[in-house]
């Protein structure tokens, strides 16, 4: 499958970066405000860092771990009556711009990020910068020992009966899926020759997630923004799924 060109362009991000700089050094003033983008500037490099140290952990999945693909869609389908998946994939041939919008706000997470941040800079409530940038931290702690308790080692399901339809939308995952099930294939033959940090394999629990929730959590100070946020983790979640 060829890679769909991504929707948010790099003019769209300049203006996202334009305005978190203008939030940071508006209320905070020019001395302040170049320290705060110091310390973003370091926590990007710490973060660039915990990444590909991050995806060499996910990598011993192949080494170290057996997979357990069948038996959680075993546990959701006697929770749920059916796997998670069939019921998104329903609701996807009924609502295809539900997926096709989930798909746009899933590759968004960096934005969405830098939105969170500007917003607790606006917000000036001491030590909420600090302790969001923490949380973030606090989920490649927890996400990486748990991805190896049971281990999913998928990393696409193949499911043409309920997802066959998806391919007749223009959703970035299709490539973004190739790329990860020939990463997978590589590894798991011996044949793995290089590890790609961000679209290397794909675990559960989704870290993906868990970057949403603790950004939901942080944005609960305002009404106005938590309700988009809100709408952007619900979506996410859709996506994570499909």
């Amino acid at each position: 499958a060829s890679l769909v060109a991504p929707r948010f362009t790099a003019v769209d991000k300049l203006v996202i970066f334009g305005a978190f700089t203008y939030l940071s050094l508006r209320p905070l003033g020019i001395r302040s405000g170049f320290r705060l983008l110091s310390e973003l500037a370091l926590v990007g490099v710490i973060f660039i860092m915990v990444s590909y140290a991050f995806t060499v952990w996910k990598a011993l999945l192949f080494v170290w771990s057996t997979p357990r693909d069948a038996a959680l869609v075993a546990l959701e389908r006697a929770l749920l009556g059916e796997p998670s998946h069939v019921i998104v994939a329903r609701l996807a041939a009924a609502h295809p711009w539900i997926i096709t919008l989930s798909d746009d706000v899933y590759y968004r997470i960096f934005e969405h990020m830098v939105g969170v941040s500007a917003f607790l800079v606006g917000c000036a409530i001491p030590g909420e910068r600090h302790q969001y940038l923490a949380a973030l931290a606090f989920c490649y702690l927890v996400g990486g020992p748990a991805y190896h308790v049971f281990p999913a080692l998928g990393p696409v399901y193949a499911d043409p009966g309920a997802f066959g339809h998806l391919r007749d939308l223009p959703l970035q995952s299709h490539g973004f899926q190739a790329l990860l099930q020939g990463n997978t294939t590589a590894a798991t033959q011996g044949e793995l020759r290089q590890l790609q940090t961000y679209e290397f394999i794909a675990c559960m629990p989704s870290l993906h997630m868990a970057h949403e929730l603790v950004m939901l959590y942080f944005s609960r100070h305002s009404l106005w923004f938590f309700i988009p946020v809100l709408c952007f983790t619900l979506f996410t979640g859709l996506a994570v799924i499909a």
